[in-house]
């Protein structure tokens, strides 16, 4: 697309550069319809997941024999918000979780698309930058999370 819009006038209109906006704009549509879809679907599965689980523990902690003195010490509304602060993380999972599949794919795709097409071996530096500072997002992540609790 670049190629055709830096001819000049005559690119503009040049089939070619028509086609390639066209097909660039239909992915890119494409690419958000499924991605939206995707996180619809593992979100209703990571309800579904949570709610399940939820379910069962309730029902094992109601049958459970406990003392009298513990009976009334625990409070059934405490143990329902336990429950929905830790059970919340089976939907992150579901939703997120096709993206440790689906990363490495397409990182791979796109060091080869930028060797084959682009920038040859200097691709490898750029990947490089990238997994250099991946450690240091990971603390970052955990700096984060330390504050938000």
């Amino acid at each position: 697309l670049v190629e055709v819009l830096s001819e000049g006038k005559d690119g503009l209109s040049s089939p070619k550069g028509l086609l390639t906006a066209l097909a660039t704009g239909f992915s890119t549509l494409g690419a958000a319809v499924a991605h939206a879809h995707g996180f619809q679907w593992g979100h209703i599965l990571g309800i579904m997941i949570r709610v399940a689980t939820q379910a069962a523990v309730y029902t094992r902690v109601l049958r459970m024999p406990l003392p009298g003195s513990c009976k009334d010490s625990v409070d059934i509304g405490l143990i329902t918000n336990l429950f929905s602060a830790d059970l919340w993380r089976f939907e992150v999972f579901t939703i997120f979780f096709p993206y440790l599949i689906l990363t490495p794919i397409h990182v791979a795709l796109s060091v080869f698309l930028a060797w084959v097409y682009f920038v040859g071996p200097a691709c490898l530096a750029a990947l490089g930058v990238v997994l250099l500072f991946a450690p240091l997002q990971a603390k970052l992540a955990k700096v984060n999370a330390k504050y938000r609790e």
